[in-house]
């Protein structure tokens, strides 16, 4: 299982990105340098951390050379009690990943 934020998120949070909020809440967000690995430093609730950019096509081509086999693929929608819902769901931050071994 591979559990990760969607690789547009992290090349927004590079210096110069990022993402903007209008007056109802819905975001608008700046990429740049999406297919090109790369780290930054990134600070969450106070926690500072060396966070890496990679695009999604370089984790999906690791577990294929590693002879793995995806069985699920999902992009998670937003609980519908959360306030920020509907603008989270217009663009999925996470996704997750099922991968095996072929029998």
């Amino acid at each position: 299982m591979i559990a990760n934020l969607n690789s547009w998120v992290t090349a927004a949070q590079t210096k110069g990105c990022g993402v903007v909020r209008n007056k109802q809440g819905h975001s608008t967000m700046t990429v740049a340098n999406y297919l090109t690995p790369h780290w930054y430093w990134a600070n969450w609730r106070g926690v500072k951390i060396n966070n890496w950019h990679r695009p999604v096509s370089q984790y999906m081509r690791e577990a294929l050379q590693a002879g793995l086999r995806l069985e699920d693929f999902q992009e998670q929608l937003a609980d519908a009690g959360w306030a920020r819902s509907e603008s989270y769901n217009h663009a999925p931050y996470f996704w997750l990943q099922l991968w095996g071994k072929p029998e």
